[in-house]
């Protein structure tokens, strides 16, 4: 199977560039589409969701046939040719190509057959491990050790608004806050394409995974700093690991 698959319209990959896709697009789809469903979770009620199932998939499981909405994209990992075979035919109606890590496009030939195009051979992924280390200098939140994090959080990672929490109750908020500019300047130089490479489901469902990574991380390892937990859930996330 393939990682981290998008339907999108990025000039920089698709063969028909054009605005990201919007969620009114992607829901429209998702509502005229009978093969497709919106997934319910636990925190749907209060964060909504952009995440889809492929209800006709041949061989349904958990996850092999969810269609998450992300940042203008919609991005499936880990699909199977049946999985790619849909998403062509849904990038068809967005006027969009489906596009794989190293910027290959995938099509239809006129049998019917998945056919890949190499439409970014040049494109290649820097390392990983040259970007995300344990050794750079951390500021802020990030030089807190993990006992203090641990100390300061609680819950089971849902970050409810933040006007409705008392001051020692924010203090999740402020280290979940200091991690996502943490892991926005870490992908930035991630690939020379400039190729976000984490995708992990909607914003809450991303959130709570993340936040339960964290604390169980720091319960491990009290004495290292916020920042070697944040570092290791970026490379989880890259690995394919806890999403």
């Amino acid at each position: 199977m393939i990682n981290n698959i998008k339907i999108t319209r990025e000039p920089r990959f698709s063969r028909k560039p054009g605005p990201k896709i919007t969620l009114e697009e992607w829901f429209g789809i998702i509502q005229r589409d009978p093969e497709l469903s919106f997934i319910i979770s636990s925190s749907t009620k209060k964060y909504g969701t952009t995440t889809a199932s492929w209800d006709a998939h041949p061989n349904p499981g958990k996850e092999l046939s969810y269609l998450w909405g992300v940042d203008g994209r919609i991005v499936a990992q880990y699909p199977n040719e049946h999985l790619l075979k849909k998403m062509i035919q849904i990038s068809r109606l967005l006027n969009a190509d489906v596009v794989g890590e190293k910027g290959e496009i995938y099509d239809l030939g006129a049998d019917g057959s998945l056919i890949t195009i190499d439409k970014h051979p040049s494109l290649p992924k820097k390392s990983a491990s040259k970007f995300v280390t344990t050794n750079n200098m951390a500021y802020g939140m990030g030089a807190s050790t993990c006992s203090d994090f641990t100390k300061k959080t609680r819950g089971s990672g849902k970050i409810p608004d933040i006007t409705e929490l008392s001051l020692l109750e924010r203090w999740e908020y402020y280290f979940y806050s200091w991690y996502q500019g943490y892991v926005t300047a870490t992908l930035e130089n991630m690939t020379d394409s400039g190729e976000s490479l984490i995708f992990a489901g909607s914003h809450a469902e991303r959130r709570i995974k993340d936040m339960e990574f964290l604390k169980s991380y720091c319960k491990k390892y009290p004495d290292r700093r916020f920042h070697h937990a944040a570092n290791a859930l970026i490379k989880s996330h890259i690995d394919g690991i806890g999403q």
